[in-house]
């Protein structure tokens, strides 16, 4: 009887150790959650206002897909590099915030793309934001684009 608990007690922890392993975990790298996007663009708008607000996809992207997001000014455009260079977001059903910071003054849209994350060769869904947004330096803009 006791050699009969033991087994029952070592499998009992076994599992329990394994179901820690697998899922959703605490540190939420499996757990699908809306993605949030937070970065700064690198080169050509530096500046110091903010930007921020929510955005949803449209209809098509898999949950695990990764999200990309560029804003766009006049003469050019450039990708927001995340907090974490190898934290990219994931799809996670249709919704997305995102905060842009050290941000130059000036009139922007915001331009999403969605990636298989096993294949890079060309963006599988793309949209641009319906209408602009204005920033002047220093200030924090919310802005909730309409792709």
């Amino acid at each position: 009887m006791r050699e009969w608990l033991m087994r029952g007690l070592v499998v009992a922890l076994v599992g329990a150790s394994a179901l820690g392993c697998g899922g959703d975990d605490d540190d939420g790298d499996r757990a699908c959650s809306t993605p949030k996007l937070t970065g700064s663009p690198s080169v050509f708008f530096d500046g110091t206002a903010t930007l921020k607000g929510t955005g949803t996809l449209a209809p098509g992207p898999a949950e695990g897909d990764e999200l990309e997001l560029s804003i766009d000014g006049p003469s050019s455009s450039e990708g927001i590099f995340p907090d974490g260079l190898f934290k990219i977001p994931t799809v996670c059903g249709s919704n997305f915030s995102y905060e842009i910071t050290d941000l130059a003054a000036g009139t922007y849209t915001l331009t999403y793309e969605v990636y298989d994350p096993n294949d890079y060769t060309a963006p599988k869904f793309t949209a641009t934001s319906e209408s602009s947004v204005t920033v002047a330096e220093g200030a924090t803009v919310t802005f909730d684009p309409t792709f």
